[in-house]
C-alpha cells in the first residue's frame, strides 16, 4: 500500500473509532457491545521494510481489535501464524475500553483443497495445527475462509471425491 494510502487509512481508523466512542459515551445502558477492528494483512512484510496497516498504522491509532487475514501466516509448523499474532499485538494500541488486553482475531483463514489437491487427512492437518496455534494464543474469534473449497478445478471437486467417506 503507498505511503498517500496508509496516511488515509489511518485518518480513516480515527475516524471511525472516535465514532465507535462517542456512541458508547452516547448510549450507556445496553447489553448490546460495539467494538471496532481494523483488519490487516501481509504482516510479514513491515519486517522487509515495506509499510504496512501494521508496522505503520496501528502505533498510530488506538483501536479495540486487530482482525488478520492470515494467508501469509500459513506454514508446516504453524511457527508463521504463532510469530505473525505476536507481531500484531506488538505494534496494537488497544483503546482503554479495551482495558490495555491487546486483542487479535482471525478475520480469514483458509487452506484451498482443489489447487494442490489436498487429501482429507492434509486439510485435518492444516486445521489441528491452525486451532493448536490459536488456542495458544488464546485467539478469541476466528472466521474460516472456505469451508467448502472456491478455487477452480478441472474434473471433480474434493468434497465430491470425498463424499463416499463420510
Amino acid at each position: 500500500m503507498p505511503l498517500f494510502g496508509l496516511r488515509i487509512s489511518l485518518i480513516g481508523f480515527i475516524a471511525r473509532q472516535k465514532g465507535v466512542d462517542r456512541a458508547r459515551n452516547e448510549i450507556k445502558k445496553s447489553k448490546c457491545k460495539v467494538y471496532h477492528a481494523i483488519e490487516v494483512n501481509r504482516v510479514f512484510d513491515g519486517l522487509e521494510g515495506i509499510p504496512t496497516l501494521t508496522t505503520d498504522v496501528l502505533p498510530k491509532v488506538r483501536v479495540d481489535m486487530v482482525s488478520w487475514s492470515s494467508y501469509d501466516g500459513r506454514s508446516a509448523d504453524g511457527l508463521l501464524m504463532y510469530r505473525g499474532i505476536d507481531i500484531i499485538r506488538q505494534y496494537l494500541n488497544p483503546t482503554p475500553y479495551m482495558k490495555k488486553k491487546k486483542v487479535v482475531f482471525i478475520g480469514e483463514v483458509g487452506k484451498p483443497e482443489n489447487i494442490n489437491d489436498e487429501t482429507r487427512e492434509s486439510i485435518r492437518e492444516f486445521w489441528d495445527l491452525m486451532m493448536g496455534v490459536y488456542f495458544a494464543q488464546k485467539i478469541p474469534y476466528i472466521i474460516q475462509w472456505e469451508l467448502f473449497c472456491n478455487e477452480p478445478k478441472v474434473g471433480p471437486r474434493t468434497q465430491d471425491r470425498n463424499k463416499n467417506d463420510r
